[in-house]
């Protein structure tokens, strides 16, 4: 007979175990070898068949020891003893000894029902989940990224071989998908999952994540993103947007999209594929592009958009920082003290009074919430800031909108400012968080003399010693180091 696909689909689990007979597995062979649709079901088939092997051999080995290691017990305590003794009954020698094989057969065909049991798993695979956009309800209820079902059930482990290992999951802000190889089903991700070349990965609607291609590379995934591990520094953007950081790796780093192929020297960059439509954004160093028959050089600060034949090289109207913002969303998860979130609000906010970009790059430092309080306040009171008034108030002003209870001890540290503005913005976020104000109202903190409103600061910094502990998790020390020069 000639295989069809269909017939190769019923087909390629008995031939991975040598069970087709010659003809028909001659057969099977035929058809992979003219279609490749199939050549990729059985490339897949394969990889999880040897997974499997590789992933139940510790517990077969284990099985049979402990199952020989019964057989051997009950052989031991059921043989004649060496000495005969008065109350020895022969009959009950031959009684035991002829259960022996009774025993043993019976082991044995406990033994061949766990095999029978393993096999039925290896055909059904009951961890195998339909595709995730059926279940999407089910995965919702599961914890972001804890790999469980919400009967206990886990979805997949995605690497076996330690060895052939190019990537792992580091950290998402929900549910990201994965597939074996191109082509294959799309499974549930548990956190911190490992992946292997052929492995793809895509994000859902409103989801990041980050993976850890090795010690000194960083790739981010932007919602609705698809992208194939090719192998070690190498990958293919299917469609969607990447972040990738080599800047600090000893190679360079391949990206693949539609008919583009983008390297990464010790550089880092922000790519968008839409085929035939890629947008790259270089964020440092210099990135290599290449065609069919052109190839470009793409410098830091630059923007270069690809749309079939046509390519445009400039650099972009908006700060990198600002057309990169989706990164955020995985940044401020790292909490407030990530050096990288502090290094971009820092970005942010020295551009802040430049031209005619205040009010969007306020817009960008007021979207990360309580975490750009902290690197505001540091800004504040650094003594760089002393000749920057305007900047001082706006920082002030920022502060007070955006700050959370968190916030309270670097407050009451501004009511110390020399600065009536920024005492006011202090007293205003105070009494928003607290309720108290002790007797003075914000408006007096920038109409008063230091000397009239030291009082109360010292009022303020007594009474977060008491309350402090009303705000479990609030860490800190209100009391200004070094002290601020006061002026009146």
């Amino acid at each position: 007979m000639t295989f069809d696909c269909r017939q190769t689909h019923q087909s390629v689990s008995g031939w991975l175990d040598g069970e087709l007979d010659a003809e028909a597995a001659r057969e099977l062979e035929s058809h992979l070898a003219e279609c490749s649709a199939c050549r990729q079901e059985v490339d897949s088939a394969r990889r999880e068949h040897e997974q499997l092997i590789t992933a139940f051999a510790p517990r077969r080995a284990a099985a049979r020891q402990a199952a020989e290691s019964v057989v051997d017990r009950i052989a031991t305590e059921s043989a004649p003893p060496t000495k005969q003794t008065p109350e020895k009954s022969p009959s009950s020698e031959s009684i035991t000894a002829s259960r022996l094989p009774t025993i043993r057969r019976g082991l044995q065909l406990l033994l061949a029902a766990a095999a029978g049991f393993l096999v039925a798993v290896l055909v059904f695979r009951p961890w195998e989940q339909p595709a995730i956009e059926d279940q999407q309800a089910e995965t919702n209820q599961s914890a972001p990224g804890d790999g469980s079902s919400p009967d206990g059930d886990f979805f997949i482990h995605p690497a076996v071989a330690e060895a052939t290992d190019v990537a792992r999951l580091s950290l998402t802000t929900g549910p990201v998908e994965y597939a074996p190889a191109a082509g294959a089903d799309f499974f549930a991700c548990p956190s911190n999952a490992a992946f292997e070349s052929g492995a793809v990965l895509r994000t859902l609607p409103s989801v990041r994540c980050e993976v850890d291609l090795d010690e000194s590379v960083r790739l981010r995934l932007n919602e609705t993103t698809e992208t194939r591990l090719i192998g070690p520094r190498q990958l293919e953007l299917v469609r969607g947007r990447l972040w990738l950081d080599a800047s600090n790796s000893a190679e360079p780093y391949t990206i693949a999209t539609a008919d583009v192929k983008i390297t990464a020297d010790h550089a880092t960059l922000d790519c968008q594929a839409e085929p035939p439509q890629v947008t790259l954004l270089v964020l440092a160093g210099n990135v290599s592009v290449e065609g069919d028959d052109w190839r470009e050089v793409v410098a830091q600060g630059e923007q270069l958009a690809i749309d079939g034949d046509a390519r445009t090289k400039q650099r972009p109207a908006v700060d990198p920082i600002v057309e990169t913002r989706w990164v955020h969303d995985l940044l401020i998860h790292k909490g407030a003290n990530d050096e990288e979130l502090n290094q971009r609000i820092d970005r942010l906010w020295a551009q802040v009074g430049r031209a005619k970009m205040t009010h969007l790059y306020e817009a960008e430092i007021r979207s990360l919430g309580g975490h750009c309080v902290t690197p505001l306040s540091c800004y504040i009171q650094s003594p760089d800031s002393r000749q920057e008034h305007d900047r001082r108030v706006s920082a002030a002003r920022l502060l007070a909108d955006v700050a959370q209870v968190e916030s309270i001890p670097e407050l009451i540290k501004l009511l110390s400012d020399e600065d009536g503005e920024v005492r006011y913005y202090a007293a205003l976020a105070l009494e928003r968080l607290t309720g108290q104000n002790f007797g003075r109202q914000a408006k007096d903190w920038q109409a008063s003399s230091w000397t009239a409103c030291q009082p109360t600061a010292d009022q303020w910094r007594t009474w977060w010693q008491t309350a402090k502990g009303r705000y479990p998790g609030v860490k800190g020390d209100p009391t200004p180091q070094p002290p601020m020069q006061k002026k009146s």
